[in-house]
């Protein structure tokens, strides 16, 4: 929810996978939270908004809108 408003429910699908990387000699697994959805139904997200999916809750790390209505959502663990 952003700021002050009150809670709605959002259709989307939620992508919560770990990812493999790598950094010079050294590989590690980071968790990547990502919430797609139709942009219409988020208008006015923002950074720190939160997200409460399947009980954990999350904030918006960033979103990337791709111009064509869908809008991915990267959040971390709040």
């Amino acid at each position: 929810t952003a700021s002050g408003e009150a809670a709605v429910t959002v259709a989307g699908i939620f992508d919560d996978e770990d990812v493999e990387m790598e950094q010079g000699d050294s590989r590690f697994i980071q968790r990547s939270a990502k919430f797609t959805c139709a942009t219409a139904s988020v208008v006015g997200i923002a950074k720190d908004d939160a997200f409460t999916i399947d009980g954990t809750n999350y904030t918006v790390a960033f979103f990337k809108d791709d111009g064509t209505g869908v809008i991915e959502i990267y959040m971390e663990l709040a």
